[in-house]
């Protein structure tokens, strides 16, 4: 078998460059961050537990998820917010924009 082929016969092959840039979207946490991220994490889910009518909680604990870039938590999380708090214009905007797909819409 010749280099660049896979196991299933299908030819394979890498764009350096284009891999190399993919790198620069990689994120490297330090301990600290990702202690800090766990210690936020408790404080906001104490926080939308004792009181879940409290808007800036909700969307304070989806940025946390999508700063961690845990995107799915943070949807989920400011879905439970908008059913948690309906009247609260900033949880659907921040709702709105956390459900915008980057790669869909082009920048003019």
């Amino acid at each position: 078998m010749s280099a660049g082929m896979a196991s299933s016969g299908t030819a394979t092959s890498v764009d350096p460059k284009g891999y190399l840039t993919s790198l620069d979207n990689v994120v490297i946490k330090s301990d600290a961050e990702i202690g800090d991220i766990k210690r936020a994490r408790l404080l906001f889910d104490s926080l939308i537990k004792s009181n879940p009518k409290h808007a800036p909680g909700w969307i304070a604990a989806a940025c946390l998820e999508e700063h961690a870039g845990k995107m799915v938590a943070a949807r989920k999380l400011i879905k439970q917010g908008c059913e948690n708090c309906p009247k609260s214009e900033d949880v659907w905007l921040e709702a709105a924009r956390l459900h915008v797909r980057n790669d869909i819409i082009p920048f003019v």
